[in-house]
């Protein structure tokens, strides 16, 4: 097996203090998107220095350089068990065995496929049978096809398996269905009616969470496993109702809010537990920097988990490229000051003001220290200003694209200014765009 989370330190000046790269929590930079394009979503998380993706079926993306080299989590094992299939199609004898035997039957009077429990993908023609939960022998067939891919990521060249991922765990097992012409989330109970099937569906759903992550536990001791949900308060009862074996190594919150900096302390989470937001429903300034600035300052984290956009406050953006530059960056700084292993007594949020050594945001500027020994920054409004860190000198400062990367060649001494130390807007360009400060060595 190859090592999944390998330590290591080097160091960068910021400010007045010297702080040593923890590699160690590289492991927090979890992209996981559902909407947009693929590529692109990619080599934005890269730059942003997110590593680690979910696996998508036979890895075919493995020609495209921008998904080499990173760590993989195997999301929601329990949805490979099966293929999808077409309404219309002619499901293939193989194939038609493996569902018939291990998928909930929804009408046992139907004729085959439309006897099955299935949830919708991307259109209405898509099927994707449910397991059948309540069959003990069904969490077999899940954790050994579980076996089967975590086997096939650890043989690639280009891939290290890093841990498990699940979207929900809870016992309600919501499922995904079109509904007046969308996808809408269903309890299981939409197909299972007799109350002693749904109970035993729901006790072998959690068995079977339960008995992967052991599984995973006993065969990857340094593999990680996280867990999404939209109230975290929600997720401790299912937690506890597993029980003691089943210790997520980080919890993410989607509903806004900062509900999941107290979780820490709320049992039944196992101490050292990481909490985060992957929250995509936060647009209005005042409550993006309460959200990110009190994750940075408690050591929680922001992964890119979900939907771009179309939630809560947010506009319904389709590409990565879209969303403000000043969200996009406030988004990667707690991820940045955990890797960057910057002091929690060095890191502070009041009055809607987030500040430490290595980061900052306000309404005026949101600046931090990549831990790749860059700075981003973004400038706000004309009275925004980002101080070079003590012992820094610049090189040069770049544009970026939607995907912070850098624009080579483009000319910045219009729009931005160095005067003692202080980067300061010259020109309304510069408002609501990053920027990428290069140090000399």
């Amino acid at each position: 097996m190859k090592k999944i989370i390998i330590t290591a330190t080097a160091t960068f000046i910021a400010t007045l203090a010297c702080y040593a790269k923890d590699d160690s929590a590289q492991w927090q930079g979890y992209v996981s998107l559902s909407q947009g394009n693929l590529v692109d979503n990619i080599v934005f998380a890269k730059n942003m220095g997110y590593k680690n993706i979910r696996y998508e079926k036979n890895l075919v993306w493995t020609q495209n350089p921008a998904f080499r080299n990173c760590g993989i989590y195997f999301e929601n094992p329990e949805n490979f068990l099966f293929d999808t299939f077409k309404r219309d199609d002619t499901v293939g004898t193989k194939e038609r065995d493996l569902i018939s035997k291990y998928a909930l039957v929804a009408n046992p009077d139907a004729p085959f496929p439309l006897n099955i429990a299935c949830a919708n993908g991307s259109s209405p023609e898509i099927m994707k049978p449910l397991p059948d939960f309540s069959n003990p022998k069904v969490i077999d067939a899940i954790i050994n096809k579980a076996k089967l891919v975590i086997g096939y990521i650890e043989k690639s060249k280009y891939f290290d398996f890093i841990g498990i991922a699940w979207n929900d765990i809870s016992a309600d097992c919501k499922f995904q269905r079109y509904s007046g012409g969308k996808l809408v989330e269903t309890p299981i109970s939409f197909y299972i009616k007799d109350t002693a099937k749904l109970e035993a569906y729901k006790k072998g759903k959690l068995e079977y969470i339960k008995r992967l992550t052991q599984e995973i536990r006993k065969n990857y001791p340094n593999a990680k496993i996280i867990v999404s949900c939209n109230r975290i308060s929600n997720l401790a009862k299912v937690v506890e109702e597993i029980g003691a074996d089943f210790n997520p190594d980080m919890i993410l919150q989607s509903k806004r809010g900062t509900e999941f900096t107290a979780a820490a302390t709320q049992k039944p989470f196992a101490k050292g537990t990481v909490f985060g937001t992957i929250t995509s429903e936060a647009f209005d300034d005042g409550l993006t920097r309460k959200i990110y600035g009190t994750a940075a300052a408690t050591g929680s984290v922001s992964a890119l988990v979900g939907k771009i956009g179309g939630e809560g406050q947010m506009p319904a953006y389709d590409n990565i490229r879209d969303i403000p530059a000043r969200i996009a960056l406030q988004r990667v700084i707690p991820l940045w000051e955990n890797i960057n292993k910057t002091p929690l007594s060095e890191r502070s949020f009041k009055n809607g003001v987030y500040v430490s050594s290595t980061a900052g945001i306000s309404e005026d500027a949101v600046w931090g220290m990549h831990p790749d020994g860059r700075m981003f920054f973004v400038i706000v409004t004309p009275d925004g200003s980002v101080k070079i860190p003590n012992g820094l000198k610049v090189d040069k400062i770049s544009a970026t694209n939607g995907l912070f990367e850098e624009i080579k060649g483009k000319a910045l001494a219009s729009d931005v200014e160095i005067k003692d130390g202080v980067i300061k807007p010259t020109s309304p360009a510069a408002y609501n765009e990053a920027f990428i400060v290069h140090f000399k060595k």
